[in-house]
């Protein structure tokens, strides 16, 4: 009997929790990562810096977020899964590959205020 009860309590173990995803992680990814991980509620706001790689700015509400690339992020916590608040710039999929080297260019293409962890290409 003893067996038996022992095999029941490990099978209704609670299962770990994911692992954190750090903002960094992010970076030059395709957006869906972030609509995916973001918790629901949060405060979510995506900038389009596409006249940083000589594009004009297109994202629109309802694009195609697989479509798009996340260049910088600031949030209000380090782990994208526990934020109430975060800011994304995204770029069209493909150009970061036009204009090679990033030098910076991405650096301030999110507003970090009241959201101190941040990172860009």
């Amino acid at each position: 009997m003893a067996a038996v009860l022992a095999v029941i309590l490990v099978g209704c173990a609670a299962s770990p929790p994911p692992p954190p995803t750090p903002l960094d992680e992010l970076l030059g990814q395709p957006l869906t990562d972030v609509l995916e991980t973001v918790p629901q509620g949060a405060a979510l706001f995506i900038q389009d810096v596409s006249p940083r790689v000589d594009l004009a700015a297109s994202y629109q509400e309802g694009s195609d977020p697989a479509a798009w690339t996340v260049v910088a992020v600031c949030a209000d916590a380090a782990d994208l899964r526990a934020v109430a608040s975060v800011e994304v710039a995204v770029v069209p999929r493909g150009s970061l590959d036009a204009v090679g080297d990033t030098d910076d260019r991405f650096d301030g293409a999110v507003e970090c205020s009241g959201r101190p962890h941040g990172a860009h290409l």
